[in-house]
């Protein structure tokens, strides 16, 4: 099964927490959830271009071992 990472339901804690939800934190709150997602996307981000670089550099090779 497919996983994309995310904590789905810590994130919907977090979002709706009675503590997050009080306009004077909520800005924090956001700030927070978006950083967070923003970190872990471009992680994933990273990763798979590192395996795209992977696999072509492997497929380069084996066309010049032919």
């Amino acid at each position: 099964m497919w996983s994309s990472g995310y904590d789905i339901e810590a994130i919907i804690k977090v979002a709706s927490d009675a503590d997050n939800i009080n306009p004077e934190t909520r800005d924090e709150t956001n700030k927070y959830l978006v950083a967070q997602l923003h970190k872990h996307i471009n992680y994933h981000r990273n990763l798979e271009q590192s395996l795209v670089r992977d696999e072509a550099t492997l497929h380069t090779k084996s066309i010049h071992q032919h």
